[in-house]
């Protein structure tokens, strides 16, 4: 009786084994592609598909820039595959040196990578094709035009405070304000909120060491302010 129950559950796996062999799908079907907002440097490109459970898929990259004639080959784009990303809350028993990640998800069938090593504010025509020795369906071919973003530059307008060390001597900018923390909270107070644009100008002493190098003023150091507008304050 037992070994007839042990050969009833191993040919019971076997045939699940075969069964999955059977039913894993080695070719594959490409599915959405979608571009990834650009960097300074780079632009990034997701490609979903589904299949090519043998995972020897391949996508090939090249781009040039928008009216060159010579395409350039960029990194293939990278094979994922159901990985599980292991993240969530802070353990007691984790590692101080490896932290963990906030996030905690299963990647989808997909491929993914960048473009690097680009110029701003540069428009790219980018070319994607998709190969499988096994076959492939769908489109696999894509094409995309994204244009890298532009160097960010100071906004325009805003007010400057003038912030001086405490034992300065000599004459005074207005606004001006004894220590940065005293240009940061007085001026909030008596000047408004600060603006996207607004300045601090450190005068020799006034703040930390290496802000300032010139004998009495830096007048080209200015430290930018990226506080956003209060809302509903023009």
């Amino acid at each position: 009786m037992f070994h007839k129950i042990s050969m009833t559950a191993g040919c019971f796996v076997l045939m699940t084994l075969v069964s999955s062999r059977a039913h894993a799908q080695k070719t594959e079907t490409a599915g959405e592609f979608s571009v990834e907002p650009p960097t300074l440097l780079s632009l990034g490109f997701d490609w979903k598909i589904t299949g090519d459970d043998n995972r020897n898929a391949s996508v090939d990259v090249s781009y040039r820039k928008r009216g060159d004639s010579t395409w350039k080959k960029g990194l293939p784009l990278l094979r994922l595959q159901r990985e599980w990303v292991n993240g969530g809350p802070p353990q007691a028993s984790d590692n101080p040196l490896m932290p963990r990640t906030p996030f905690d998800y299963i990647v989808p069938n997909m491929f993914s990578g960048s473009i690097l090593n680009l110029e701003p504010d540069t428009e790219y025509e980018c070319r994607f094709v998709m190969t499988d020795p096994d076959g492939a369906s769908g489109v696999t071919t894509r094409s995309a035009i994204v244009r890298t973003r532009k160097e960010p530059m100071p906004a325009a307008g805003g007010k400057t405070y003038h912030v001086y060390p405490v034992d300065w001597k000599g004459p005074k900018e207005e606004p001006a304000f004894t220590g940065l923390m005293s240009a940061y909270y007085m001026g909030m107070s008596h000047y408004d909120y600060e603006y996207v644009g607004d300045r601090f100008h450190y005068m020799n002493g006034a703040a930390r060491p290496g802000i300032c190098h010139s004998a009495r003023c830096s007048t080209a150091r200015t430290a930018r302010r990226r506080a956003a507008r209060r809302s509903g304050r023009s």
